[in-house]
């Protein structure tokens, strides 16, 4: 066997049959009250956002949340899974970024996320909860005017957390779950299972054969870490202190699983290419010691710590976004044990500066970013643990595209030409050079630029 690779004692059988279980509950949401609440920021040259404003999820515990356009009317909405009311819940989007009740469907017992994409075919968001003491995922399927409805339990014990991909290339979504091992004497201090349910492109799943990884999975990212095309997942793992990086082997299955080095009790991981070289890199937060450890990937599959900043207490989750909008991709921790979410932004080279500080209370479970309000800047959105409510933070960056900079072929105005060599020379710079389309001259032709194209769109002024 080789060191640092995890070997799984289950050796056949790639399917596994699973008994569907029916037990749900329909929960009322409640009225949305929604009120304005002072912003409290320090720091974070660059950053600025509206006051916040916290709605009623119309559930109780809400600590997971995830953004799809729901009723399919153009603009963002929001799913929340609820652990003490066991359901799902949606809030409306009105397309200015303020939101309305929308549904409840009940689910598993103690779903803690909820994670949302299309599961058959339709084009509208369905979703997934793992629903930790209901052992059990939980599968909602959306007619695509908003109208949720229970479709299937697949069983699956102690389910931590999951997303979802088209893990097996076959044009549908599947879902990874990592979860604890039934058969083991003691599932809390044995190494866990990732499972992948796949999905027959109806929305109805299977699961396959399990991969092993650490114990007390809590969070976990999915991307392709080898550059091969194929979906990759990496979990952190609690109890055993450590991370597990799976690679896809192309098959439908796992590559003998990588143990990866982490902060004592890493409760969550995000993955994203810090330094811009091609290769994703790793942000884990630390439950017990409140840091967050970015590690630098060599490319070829190995990690190396690089920075290790404070958080504040008790952080719950992570994500990364560009959220200033200079190019590079910054990092936001939740925090159940603190009123704030924190930032950490990048220079562009994947160093971070320390945190800057949104104020954000109520015990913010799980942070995500998305366009609420039409306007092309990454908002933030909390699940909050402790009143029952999310947070939504506007971003009111206030940032000017330059006119006619982005009149790429000098006709005089910005149009469908432009666009297409925005498109046609998309992270086409080399050396320092770039052919047109790096309309903010940051030595790239990607999102930023594309943004200034959009906002510049027309005739250029006189």
């Amino acid at each position: 066997m080789v060191p640092g690779v995890r070997y799984s004692r289950r050796d056949s059988g790639r399917n596994m049959d699973r008994k569907p279980r029916n037990g749900y509950r329909l929960v009322p949401l409640a009225v949305v009250l929604a009120s304005a609440l002072s912003l409290q920021a320090h720091g974070g040259e660059g950053l600025a956002f509206e006051d916040h404003v916290q709605y009623l999820t119309g559930g109780e515990n809400s600590t997971g949340v995830a953004a799809a356009d729901i009723d399919g009317d153009g603009d963002i909405d929001l799913f929340f899974s609820n652990r003490w009311t066991h359901d799902v819940t949606t809030l409306l989007n009105d397309g200015q970024g303020f939101f309305v009740a929308g549904q409840a469907v009940g689910v598993g017992v103690t779903p803690r996320y909820v994670r949302a994409a299309d599961f058959n075919g339709d084009d509208a968001p369905d979703c997934t909860t793992p629903d930790y003491d209901g052992s059990s995922v939980s599968i909602v399927l959306n007619d695509g005017s908003g109208i949720l409805q229970f479709h299937q339990s697949v069983d699956v014990y102690r389910p931590a957390v999951l997303d979802i991909v088209d893990f097996d290339s076959d044009g549908d979504n599947d879902v990874l779950v990592a979860h604890w091992d039934e058969d083991s004497s003691q599932p809390s201090q044995a190494l866990a299972m990732m499972s992948v349910l796949f999905n027959d492109g109806s929305g109805n799943f299977t699961a396959g054969e399990p991969a092993t990884i650490g114990i007390q999975p809590r969070g976990m990212d999915v991307t392709d870490f080898n550059n091969d095309g194929l979906p990759d997942a990496i979990v952190c793992n609690l109890a055993s202190n450590d991370m597990d990086l799976l690679i896809n082997a192309g098959d439908a299955t796992f590559l003998p699983t990588m143990i990866l080095d982490a902060p004592h009790q890493p409760r969550y991981v995000t993955a994203g290419d810090w330094n811009d070289d091609g290769a994703e890199d790793i942000a884990v937060v630390s439950k017990s010691t409140a840091i967050i450890e970015f590690q630098r990937h060599d490319g070829a599959l190995g990690f190396t710590t690089t920075q290790s900043l404070a958080t504040m207490s008790n952080p719950h989750s992570c994500t990364n976004v560009d959220l200033d909008l200079d190019g590079d991709l910054d990092v936001l921790v939740s925090h159940v044990g603190s009123f704030n979410v924190s930032i950490y932004l990048n220079d562009g080279q994947g160093t971070f500066a320390p945190r800057w500080n949104l104020y954000s209370p109520n015990g913010p479970a799980e942070v995500i970013t998305a366009d609420l309000d039409g306007d092309g800047l990454p908002d933030i959105v909390t699940a909050n643990t402790n009143n029952h409510t999310c947070s939504v933070h506007l971003n009111a960056l206030d940032y000017e595209a330059p006119s006619c900079q982005a009149d790429l072929d000098g006709n005089g105005a910005v149009d469908v030409l432009d666009l297409l060599l925005v498109i046609q020379n998309w992270m086409s710079c080399e050396g320092g050079t770039c052919p047109p389309g790096d309309i903010n001259e940051s030595g790239q032709i990607d999102i930023i630029d594309l943004l200034y194209l959009l906002e510049a769109w027309g005739e250029c002024p006189v």
